[in-house]
């Protein structure tokens, strides 16, 4: 890159920092919890601190979303810090996010210079897939950290052995399978393979010792996994294993979670927005340095981090965007080296898909906003899908004309700008029917004493509504199938009781049967919202005795 870019660089890469770092933790209060993930998430948290049970989390309809226990903790000492609500929720999600970005930084510049290593912390926290997924409390933004951390330590070695680098590698392997299991090791132990048979620096790798950094790497959560097998007889271990690993080994898909070869290169190409312009001529650099055995520079570190962290996920028929994030770093750098030594000054192919997939998502907004939010949310969505054309279309412009540092310039200002309107404006508009489980909770907080007993009249698989009556002090159980003789003697109890429910039918069935045995008519409060669809409103009832 010539030296009248390095300033600017430097003031762009001050700005990506400190907004993408306010964008990351801005409205993660005001937005109520996502179901299922998240929300399964906060109640493990949730009885971690009310239960000191730390080993094996458990929370009501959360079965599913069990992982290793890493993550759980983070929210638990958040909670602890901040209280129990959502911005504590999120915190361990965004800061991770905000780590990963400044260790591209830190780690990225020894092995692949600091322009590039600077240009790459600026995509990271102006493209859109790993900053708003950082506003989400998930598992999978800490694991991005650790899998960052561990292959720059892999990449730095190809440059230059230190003790460092072994202690960094192994470290973060320990602490992301303590976060999510294989994911990890499929990233590292792949890359390494890869490395030892085709990289002309192979012979560093013997300073990592995997045959001693491996096994100690294991130590925490074997140590973690025989206390969870004590304590349950080994239920939640081999549950884990079969749900986490022989499931989706075998071929299995998961939650409907399915996708063909190609899937994850859409997910990059609409998640690195809007650097994805540079992204075909970064492929092509890659694939051209290869193929004539350039280190350019470490050409064969990337191609084994996109190969172990995106390429492998390709092939197997589960799939969800966040499956393939331990290759984010490892574009973002690709990107950075494309732009700071670039073959083709304007990008054609680059151009032409970023003006394709700007033009899909200003219809997306406006159709998703209409549909979502109604003729103010569609209008509005519409707007901020417009703007992001313009901005496009004036990046696009300032390629043409071989502006590169104008087109670095608006391209950078183009995402942080888009992430800050869609959680400033939009979001709190999808909030007013989202937050439906949460308005549940608090009318009952609002009409009934603090002993009173919850329950769910049916299994509703929404974690989200156990929280927020957790929150409001209130006991609750939850039943399933509506068994109406089990909800007429909660009803009759002295104790002070509340019954959640949401099916019109078995609603009408409950009030028919206690008309039957000439009982009162309990007072009844029916709240509407998104409950287990976005889009579609449904009513659940609150009703309780006086």
């Amino acid at each position: 890159m010539n030296v009248k870019m390095r300033s600017p660089l430097k003031l762009l890469f001050l700005l990506a920092l400190v907004w993408g770092g306010f964008n990351l933790f801005w409205q993660n209060g005001a937005i109520a919890l996502w179901d299922q993930d998240e929300a399964a998430y906060a109640g493990f948290a949730h009885n971690i601190l009310s239960t000191g049970n730390w080993v094996t989390p458990d929370f009501l309809w959360s079965d599913p979303h069990r992982k290793p226990p890493l993550h759980f903790w983070a929210i638990a000492l958040s909670f602890k810090l901040f209280g129990e609500q959502e911005f504590a929720l999120r915190f361990p999600s965004a800061l991770a996010v905000l780590l990963t970005g400044c260790t591209i930084y830190v780690m990225g510049r020894s092995a692949f210079g600091e322009q590039t290593a600077r240009l790459a912390t600026i995509i990271v926290f102006s493209s859109l897939l790993l900053p708003n997924l950082g506003k989400v409390s998930l598992t999978d933004a800490l694991l991005v950290l650790w899998q960052t951390i561990a292959l720059l330590a892999l990449c730095n070695t190809l440059v230059r052995p230190r003790g460092l680098w072994t202690v960094l590698l192994w470290g973060a392997v320990s602490l992301g399978v303590l976060t999510k299991g294989p994911p990890i090791l499929i990233l590292v132990l792949g890359s390494l393979v890869t490395l030892a048979l085709f990289s002309p620096q192979r012979r560093h790798l013997i300073a990592l010792h995997p045959w001693v950094g491996l096994p100690l790497s294991l130590i925490p959560l074997l140590v973690w996994g025989r206390m969870a097998w004590v304590a349950d007889g080994g239920e939640y271990i081999q549950w884990m294993i079969d749900w986490y690993i022989v499931k989706r080994a075998s071929g299995g898909i998961t939650f409907g979670q399915w996708g063909p070869p190609g899937y994850f290169l859409l997910v990059f190409c609409l998640g690195f927005l809007p650097w994805v312009i540079f992204f075909p001529a970064a492929l092509g650099d890659l694939g051209r340095n290869l193929w004539r055995k350039r280190e350019q520079p470490l050409s064969s570190g990337i191609a084994a981090w996109l190969i172990w962290g995106w390429l492998a996920y390709e092939f197997i028929p589960s799939k969800l965007p966040s499956y393939a994030l331990g290759a984010y770093g490892a574009i973002a750098l690709l990107i950075a080296q494309t732009i700071i030594h670039p073959p083709h000054p304007r990008f054609p192919w680059g151009t032409r898909l970023f003006l394709l997939l700007s033009l899909l998502l200003t219809v997306g907004l406006g159709g998703a906003g209409w549909w979502l939010l109604g003729i103010r949310g569609g209008v509005l969505s519409l707007l901020v899908g417009v703007f992001w054309l313009g901005w496009a279309i004036a990046t696009i412009h300032q390629l043409q004309r071989g502006h590169l540092e104008n087109a670095i310039t608006l391209t950078t200002c183009n995402g942080l700008i888009l992430t800050f309107l869609i959680w400033g404006f939009l979001m709190p508009l999808v909030n007013l029917n989202h937050s439906a489980t949460q308005q549940v909770a608090q009318q009952i907080a609002q009409t009934t004493p603090p002993e009173t007993l919850v329950i769910f009249a049916d299994y509703f698989d929404l974690p989200s509504l156990p929280f927020y009556v957790a929150q409001q002090q209130r006991e609750f159980i939850g039943l399933e199938n509506n068994p109406l003789p089990q909800l007429q003697t909660y009803y009759e109890r002295e104790q002070s009781t509340v019954l959640i429910f949401n099916q019109t039918p078995a609603l009408q069935q409950f009030l028919d049967q206690l008309a039957a045995a000439h009982l009162p008519t309990p007072q009844q409060v029916p709240v509407r919202g998104w409950f287990s669809q976005m889009g579609t409103l449904e009513t659940y009832t609150v009703v309780w005795r006086e």
